[in-house]
């Protein structure tokens, strides 16, 4: 099997990537990562770059504004897939990728590391980490769900990294 060549804690089921550090919304396919400064930084995971091919447009919500939970806070058009990301919580949108205005199939390339979505800052004092399933967690639902949820084994295109 060929793949991207991984340094740390990760799990790989058919060919898909899922680094054990994040958190991950497994039913909607994007992962989070704690910045450690109160902020959450939210991308795609790859199943979704992959079942959704390639991403051709990026759209976020502007910087400062406050979204209620369950609202989007980024859209993106895929080839097979127009999509919404929204957390179950309110949250502020403190940053987006701006090079994804330009390059959207980024997402695609580097689906953990530049081709990060959208930096959130959960209202209220919101446990994220409640919301969402951790690494060696989510690797075992996706193992154990892959075929029910119609999954494709991950395919890598050119220059893909982790």
């Amino acid at each position: 099997m060929f793949g991207p060549k991984i340094d740390r804690p990760h799990s790989n089921i058919r060919n898909c990537i899922i680094p054990h550090e994040l958190f991950y919304d497994i039913k909607n396919h994007f992962w989070l990562r704690d910045e450690k400064d109160g902020t959450w930084t939210i991308g795609l995971t790859d199943m979704a770059q992959t079942a959704g091919g390639k991403v051709l447009h990026f759209k976020p919500w502007k910087r400062g504004a406050k979204r209620k939970a369950n609202k989007p806070v980024a859209m993106l058009e895929a080839a097979k897939w127009l999509g919404i990301i929204r957390v179950p919580f309110a949250t502020t949108i403190v940053d987006f990728n701006e090079e994804l205005l330009e390059n959207a199939y980024a997402i695609n390339q580097y689906p953990y590391t530049k081709g990060w979505i959208v930096r959130i800052q959960p209202e209220d004092e919101t446990k994220v980490t409640d919301h969402f399933l951790p690494g060696n967690d989510a690797a075992k639902e996706y193992e154990k769900n892959f075929d029910t949820w119609g999954l494709a084994d991950c395919v890598h295109c050119l220059g893909f990294e982790v």
